[in-house]
């Protein structure tokens, strides 16, 4: 009978083991994905990013219009719900309002944008807080005075 005993004890030992490690290795093999989806998910969030200054400071150029639309394509497959809803819903707004001749305000952008750039920080950090007035700044390289002529003034 103890025999038996310690049989069954060693085999349910055996067994618990075997179910803790492919319960520990399913956790960290997930905590990995998760991690590597992250990293992706940042270096597209940046690309975005990226695309959407260089066509607000060049928005009359086709071939940064062109970059803006594949980076929207890019968080539309791999970004968070919620990054890929905003950042669609303001695609869809510039593109609706840009046909009728007729572009988003100022303040419709960086409404948008704060969105976009808030939710981006929320789905690579969920503690990370919402920053206020996270927008593009358009900068037009034309305006900028050169050394040259400030030396004639």
């Amino acid at each position: 009978m103890e025999t038996i005993l310690t049989a069954i004890i060693a085999a349910i030992s055996a067994l618990l083991g075997t179910v803790i490690g492919v319960i520990v290795n399913y956790f960290i093999e997930k905590n990995k994905t998760n991690n590597q989806i992250k990293a992706e998910r940042r270096k597209i969030y940046m690309e975005f990013i990226a695309s959407m200054q260089d066509f607000a400071n060049n928005n009359k150029n086709a071939d940064m219009f062109y970059m803006f639309q594949k980076s929207i394509n890019k968080i539309l497959l791999y970004a968070s719900y919620d990054v890929a809803n905003t950042v669609n819903n303001y695609y869809k707004k510039m593109t609706e309002l840009a046909n009728k001749e007729k572009g988003l305000s100022v303040e419709q952008h960086i409404k948008f944008q704060n969105e976009i750039i808030n939710q981006m920080r929320k789905d690579l950090d969920k503690h990370a807080k919402n920053i206020k007035d996270g927008f593009i700044v358009a900068f037009n390289k034309d305006n900028i005075i050169k050394k040259e002529e400030l030396k004639n003034e």
